[in-house]
């Protein structure tokens, strides 16, 4: 017997949608509003938000614990996305940017934070993100580069990797140009062979919840 949806502001094959972008990225990437309608739904918070506020304090502890247990020396830059899970307190599930120091290379990092009711944080996890720029020691001149036009605001590297590459074969790296007034993104590949089969498949194809196709061109 199918379950019924008719409660909720969403009909069943968004609901499995909203729980296959939990599976694949961990609780990093829940694009969709699903969530917040659902008892401790995972859901996007927006920037202007008091939990959001709470989630770069999260982020700070988070640098601070890695840090300390790995004897790092890592930098925390700014908080690019969180996704919250409310309970008892919130689990935070949260995308930062963070450098090492000598180093002009960002780079993004997933962590988990647990704010427990008594407001002490507890890191549950921390993993550089799996679509960051990778060391140089890959070497520039084996990775071939496809660039990607027009994207929207909510579009970022998490978007770009669980929604649309990360099946990819041989992928390397995602990154996007938040600098520029139209933002863009760098898919980066071990081989051009590669990067050529994605840049044949995707043509004219539509972008995943966008009303728009990839706009897929060379980096030379």
């Amino acid at each position: 017997m199918a379950a019924n949806y008719d409660f909720l502001n969403f009909n069943e094959e968004e609901y499995w949608q909203y729980k296959d972008e939990i599976h694949n990225s961990g609780g990093f990437h829940v694009m969709s509003d699903f969530g917040s309608q659902l008892m401790g739904g995972i859901r996007r918070i927006g920037e202007n938000s008091r939990a959001f506020e709470k989630a770069v304090a999260a982020a700070k502890f988070a640098v601070e614990e890695f840090n300390q247990k790995e004897n790092g020396e890592l930098k925390f830059l700014q908080v690019l996305n969180v996704n919250a899970e409310p309970g008892a307190g919130s689990v935070y599930y949260i995308t930062l940017e963070a450098k090492e120091p000598h180093h002009d290379e960002l780079k993004q990092f997933h962590a988990k934070v647990w704010s427990k009711i008594s407001n002490r944080f507890q890191l549950q996890s921390f993993r550089v993100a799996p679509y960051a720029v990778k060391d140089s020691g890959t070497g520039d001149n084996c990775c071939c580069c496809l660039r990607i036009d027009n994207l929207q605001p909510w579009m970022d590297e998490n978007y770009l990797y669980y929604k649309c590459f990360f099946t990819a074969k041989e992928l390397l790296s995602i990154e996007v140009n938040r600098n520029t007034p139209k933002r863009h993104g760098f898919i980066r590949f071990k081989s051009r062979s590669a990067a050529e089969k994605i840049l044949a498949a995707y043509e004219e194809k539509l972008m995943p919840d966008a009303a728009q196709v990839y706009q897929l061109d060379w980096v030379y």
